[in-house]
C-alpha cells in the first residue's frame, strides 16, 4: 500500500459547509470523501466525451451577461432561470 499524500486547496465557504454537513450526518471521514470524489471526478473526466460535460461554474464575462455561442443550459436550467 502506498503512503497517503497530503494536498492542499482553497475551497469556497459554501463547499466547506457542504463538506461538513456531508460528513456529520454520515460519519464518514473527509479525507476518504474527498478521494473518493476527485476519482470519480477524474474518472468521468476520462470516461465521457467531453461534449457531454457541463461545467459546475460558468463565469460570464462582459456587460451583455450572455452565454457563449453554441452552449445551452438543460431545458430544466433555463426554465427555471428564465432564459430562453
Amino acid at each position: 500500500m502506498t503512503r497517503p499524500t497530503q494536498i492542499s486547496a482553497p475551497i469556497s465557504q459554501e463547499t466547506k459547509d457542504l463538506l461538513e454537513k456531508h460528513v456529520k450526518a454520515t460519519g464518514i471521514k473527509k479525507g476518504h470523501l474527498i478521494e473518493s470524489a476527485l476519482r470519480y471526478h477524474l474518472r468521468a473526466l476520462q470516461e465521457l466525451p467531453a461534449d457531454v460535460l457541463i461545467p459546475a461554474r460558468l463565469v460570464l464575462i462582459g456587460r451583455s451577461r450572455t452565454l457563449p455561442i453554441g452552449f445551452a443550459l438543460p431545458v430544466r436550467r433555463q426554465m427555471r432561470f428564465g432564459i430562453s
